[in-house]
């Protein structure tokens, strides 16, 4: 809502879809990557398992959508300041980025 009501009446529905496309890039890419690189670092800066959601347990499971919920707001919140600033392709490149690692790197390094 803070976004919406910080851009031009006339952009909403782009900021929607761009809202939509960083939900649907930051779930895919933390699913593939994200979480593997997240869980197991073993005091190491990134994990070693569970790419691809290979052998994951029920446990895993719900740590992954508890984490993927914090990956997707992160990814979010972030998005706002550059609103009505940016291309789609940005848009694609930062949910990328932040989903694969930037968010997983400090999953792996604090918890």
């Amino acid at each position: 809502m803070v976004e919406i009501g910080s851009v031009k009446t006339m952009n909403n529905s782009d900021l929607l879809l761009k809202s939509s496309i960083v939900i649907a890039v930051s779930s895919i890419t933390f699913f593939i990557v994200g979480f593997g690189f997240a869980m197991q670092s073993d005091g190491g800066i990134f994990g070693q398992q569970h790419f691809l959601g290979l052998n994951l347990s029920m446990l895993d499971y719900s740590d992954w959508i508890y984490y993927w919920s914090l990956c997707v707001t992160m990814a979010q919140i972030a998005t706002g300041p550059i609103a009505e600033r940016t291309s789609l392709e940005t848009y694609f490149f930062f949910s990328f980025l932040t989903s694969a690692l930037v968010f997983p790197m400090g999953i792996a390094i604090t918890w």
